[in-house]
């Protein structure tokens, strides 16, 4: 891709600042570390299994999904994010198959 697109493309991200819902299932201290980067972008709600010293605004639930499909239908968050579906984990709804959606439940 073009270096100046995603450059508008980040330019654009930190001017809307949007709400999002980040799904964790297995929360460990190297992927809460990498949330860092994203707080320049969006404004951040942890959603899942994640430690009481979680450090971003934070729901603890065993089910990541289904509180982030009631946050965005409920208007608040603008958009959700979870991380790599396994065909064990969460995505048992979705065909187990390699069509499952890496990287987004919704």
């Amino acid at each position: 891709m073009d270096a100046s697109f995603i450059k508008s493309l980040q330019d654009r991200a930190e001017k809307t600042h949007a709400r999002i819902g980040i799904g964790i299932w297995n929360a460990d201290r190297e992927l809460m570390a990498s949330l860092h980067s994203a707080e320049r972008f969006a404004e951040l709600l942890v959603v899942g299994n994640v430690d009481e010293s979680c450090p971003y605004e934070h729901i603890c639930t065993d089910e990541p999904w289904r509180e982030l499909v009631g946050l965005l239908a409920n208007g608040v968050i603008d958009g959700a994010y979870g991380e790599t579906c396994l065909q064990e984990g969460p995505c048992a709804p979705w065909p187990r198959s390699s069509a499952c959606p890496s990287a987004a439940w919704l």
